[in-house]
This record gives structure tokens, C-alpha cells and sequence, in this order.
């Protein structure tokens, strides 16, 4: 009587390929919600500054900007001038994007509100996930209040 101890050497070889094919596509599915969960944080961060920055105006009767600049959005004390540019001023706090996200970017125009609480110059801030192709883009207007959109593709250059 002849037993079987073991593997072919075909049949090692086949599990061998079933494994490699689910663990490079299990890296490459972690590696798309990582870039999801990261553009989400993002996002989250950018409208809580915003929000932030209309507070912290009511709060110390002042002017505050929301500033976008390169890949980084400050929240500046701009001061009780109002025709003091949004991106002057003590800067009182910044979202930065860290050199190991590079497919998060961040646009737009820049916004400023007064210390009732109203927007002095209408604008908007947006962050992009490059390798997502989502933005999430936040409106400002002096009538129309903070608004968020959501959608695909590039971020847009004005609010709808």
C-alpha cells in the first residue's frame, strides 16, 4: 500500500500563485482606501477650520481670513480693517499637507468673515484627491452663508 505524504510540485506552485494574486490584490485595495480615508480626514479638517474661522471672528470681534495658498490653508487674524487682504495678519492656525500625501491639493480663492459673523469678501476653498479624482469644495458668500460640494473630477473654479 502506497501512501501520499505530501505536495506535487504543481500543486505547491498553483497555491503559490493563488496566494500571490490575493495578497497583491489585497495591498492594492489598502492602499485605495488609505488615499480615501486620508482625503477624508483632509475634508473633515478643512471645514471644521472654516467654521473655526467664522467663530473665532464673533468671538474676538475681529476680522478672520481663511488664506489658501500652495498646499497649505491658514486661518488669519486679519485685524479690524476691511480692506486688509485675507492672507494678512497673524496667522492663528494651518492645515498642511505632509510631503507623504501627495495626492491631496488644496485651491482656491480665499475667503474673509467680520465679527458679526458675515463674509467680507466671498470666496471658496477646495481639497482634491488626485488619485481618488474627488474634491469636496467649501462656498463662502455675503448672503448665502457656508456651503459644502461634493463630486468628482477636478476641483471646480467657482461655486454653482
Amino acid at each position: 500500500m502506497r501512501l501520499n505524504r505530501g505536495f506535487t510540485l504543481i500543486e505547491a506552485l498553483v497555491a503559490a500563485v493563488i496566494v500571490a494574486i490575493l495578497a497583491t490584490t489585497g495591498i492594492l485595495l489598502l492602499h485605495r482606501y488609505r488615499h480615501m480615508y486620508v482625503f477624508q480626514q483632509y475634508a473633515s479638517e478643512l471645514e471644521i477650520n472654516v467654521r473655526r474661522a467664522k467663530i473665532l471672528a464673533m468671538e474676538r470681534s475681529t476680522n478672520t481670513g481663511v488664506c489658501v495658498s500652495g498646499n497649505r490653508v491658514e486661518i488669519r487674524d486679519i485685524g479690524t480693517q476691511r480692506g486688509a487682504g485675507i492672507c494678512s495678519g497673524n496667522v492663528i492656525s494651518s492645515i498642511n499637507v505632509s510631503p507623504s500625501d501627495d495626492f491631496i491639493s488644496f485651491t482656491g480663492s480665499g475667503f474673509s468673515f467680520d465679527p458679526r459673523g458675515f463674509a467680507i469678501f466671498s470666496g471658496n476653498a477646495c481639497v482634491q484627491n488626485t488619485k481618488g479624482n474627488n474634491f469636496l469644495l467649501i462656498c463662502v458668500s455675503r448672503f448665502g452663508g457656508i456651503r459644502t460640494q461634493k463630486g468628482t473630477g477636478p476641483c471646480p473654479q467657482k461655486c454653482t
